[in-house]
């Protein structure tokens, strides 16, 4: 089974057309399994499962590694590698419903100052966090923004998702100011030699990687003196509770964010009526004794 791996991979990026991020994790997945088991069947996947268990993974973490190998048993099964399914039966164990972890309008504030006085690309870094939170962007979909993507005349944004799906966002006024002032200012500083038409870059010209997003916008938080866990997707999360806050209907928040299912949206509604439950507790006279 082990030596269908490519004929996988390739199955996964010109079939499904899957990101590359996630085949990057379906490898990771897939090699672990095979260092610790020569052949693919039931018993030996609820075997990984355990082990899995027992290393302390996370339930999140097992079932989207076993999902990675039912994938993988499932292309094998369609394809006649195999003649039977052998994790069509296993029980998966159930994910743990976490709530997103989601910023207020003073932390949101407080990042920006300080990108704006703590960083050597301030115009960059504010125009990046004014994007992610502005427009509710994953973080692939952030650094694959060309120039030729922005409409400034109509303030909108073409954005293209999972599965190469394009949809046109709005830019609110702050988030676009954001744009401009660093397109006009910092980026032809930064572009240097290099030229290239991805809007967001690092100080040598080439586009800012998913890493160094990622490292930046930790960096700030933790120079904001944010406690709270933060990576771009916290981000994404703060637009989209934010949203159903100001009275967004789930539908509209649904194509904002570009969710093919509304089932993903949906989790939001309950980080909603959790905030909407402290602001009770915090406001009722009567509300606690």
């Amino acid at each position: 089974m082990k030596n269908h791996m490519p004929a996988f991979f390739h199955y996964l990026s010109y079939e499904k057309r899957v990101s590359p991020n996630t085949i990057t994790a379906y490898r990771q997945d897939l090699t672990q399994f095979f260092e610790q088991h020569t052949d693919l069947t039931g018993d030996t996947i609820s075997q990984f499962v355990t082990e899995l268990t027992q290393q302390g993974y996370k339930n999140a973490s097992v079932t989207r590694k076993t999902s990675s190998l039912k994938t993988f048993t499932t292309f094998l099964y369609r394809e006649k590698y195999i003649s039977t399914h052998p994790i069509a039966l296993l029980t998966r164990p159930k994910r743990e419903k976490r709530l997103p972890t989601t910023l207020n309008s003073y932390e949101i504030n407080e990042l920006l100052h300080t990108a704006a006085d703590h960083t050597k690309t301030p115009l960059r870094d504010i125009a990046l966090v004014e994007i992610l939170y502005g427009c509710g962007l994953r973080i692939t979909e952030c650094l694959n923004i060309k120039l030729t993507d922005i409409n400034h005349h109509q303030q909108t944004l073409l954005v293209t998702g999972k599965g190469q799906k394009q949809r046109r966002l709005p830019i609110g006024t702050k988030a676009h100011e954001a744009l401009v002032s660093y397109i006009k200012k910092e980026r032809p500083l930064l572009e240097k030699t290099n030229t290239t038409d991805f809007l967001f870059i690092t100080r040598s010209g080439k586009r800012l990687s998913r890493q160094n997003s990622f490292s930046r916008i930790k960096a700030l938080a933790k120079q904001a003196s944010l406690t709270k866990k933060m990576s771009p997707h916290t981000l994404r999360h703060t637009y989209a509770t934010h949203l159903l806050d100001g009275n967004a209907t789930l539908l509209e928040v649904q194509a904002l964010l570009g969710h093919s299912n509304i089932t993903t949206t949906q989790l939001y509604t309950k980080v909603s009526t959790k905030r909407l439950k402290e602001r009770y507790y915090q406001a009722h006279p009567r509300a606690v004794a």
